[in-house]
């Protein structure tokens, strides 16, 4: 009698609060095993995926460069010039060391060697991430592997909150599912590759030029650089989300 009960009360199809926490707690796990594993993927290929975070920076030296490269280029004179960079080899006590880089500089009727390069004349050229900070390297190493390993592991988690989702959903919310999730997942890279290669070239193409007219030189951190990249990318992702959002409420009724 006492099993009859139980089993109306709780049907074999239905889950009680705590199985779902377990339940929860199962998909977490899962997802932050998929983010640690694409984290690791990231960090492997960290020379690749660092380059690919660089892609604005030097989309936007392109774009003012096609507007003020050849002006640059035009007001400098033979004197501003310099070659480089050479190697010299020395011979010391019978062996022989390597010595450079050098760059040739002209100076008067003669050249010198420097071992740093004098500033080109060409203020693009000279635009470059600066570190301000000991922990630097180790923070853009977080930045580049978070953001590489959210957008690997985004679809996988989808999927897992897809699944826990399922079973409370009604007929006609889990016609919406799939389709759903699919565009999601499609708008939020389209937004964050329109944020990638188009509104932060843009953005900082345009905050340059501003610097340069007030005068001002342009020496990025390399810590607000990566934050702005990441902070950007995925703010313009999950805002093209919201045209879906509203379809899906209209679609449920609620709005």
């Amino acid at each position: 009698m006492a099993e009859e009960t139980q089993t109306a009360a709780n049907p074999a199809d239905e889950m009680t609060f705590l199985e779902h926490l377990e339940e929860m707690r199962t998909v977490i796990l899962k997802s932050l095993g998929v983010f640690m594993v694409a984290f690791v993927i990231v960090i492997c290929g960290f020379y690749y995926f660092n380059k690919a975070m660089l892609m604005p920076l030097n989309s936007a030296k392109k774009i003012l460069a096609s507007y003020v490269g050849q002006e640059q280029t035009a007001k400098t004179s033979v004197k501003d010039q310099t070659l480089g960079p050479v190697y010299l080899e020395m011979e010391r006590e019978g062996k022989k060391d390597r010595v450079g880089p050098l760059y040739i500089v002209p100076k008067d009727d003669s050249v010198v060697l420097v071992k740093n390069p004098p500033s080109s004349g060409n203020w693009v050229a000279d635009i470059k991430l600066r570190s301000m900070s000991i922990t630097t390297p180790i923070y853009v190493w977080l930045s580049v592997g978070f953001l590489g390993s959210l957008g690997m592991a985004l679809p996988f988690v989808a999927y897992f909150v897809a699944r826990f989702v399922m079973p409370g959903l009604t007929e006609q919310e889990l016609k919406m599912l799939a389709p759903g999730a699919i565009a999601g997942t499609i708008l939020f890279f389209v937004g964050a590759a329109f944020a990638f290669f188009f509104m932060l070239p843009m953005g900082i193409a345009f905050m340059a030029w501003m610097s340069q007219g007030m005068q001002l030189e342009m020496f990025p951190d390399a810590m607000s650089y990566y934050t702005m990249v990441i902070f950007v990318t995925i703010a313009t992702g999950l805002t093209f989300e919201l045209p879906l959002l509203e379809f899906i409420l209209i679609y449920l009724g609620v709005l």
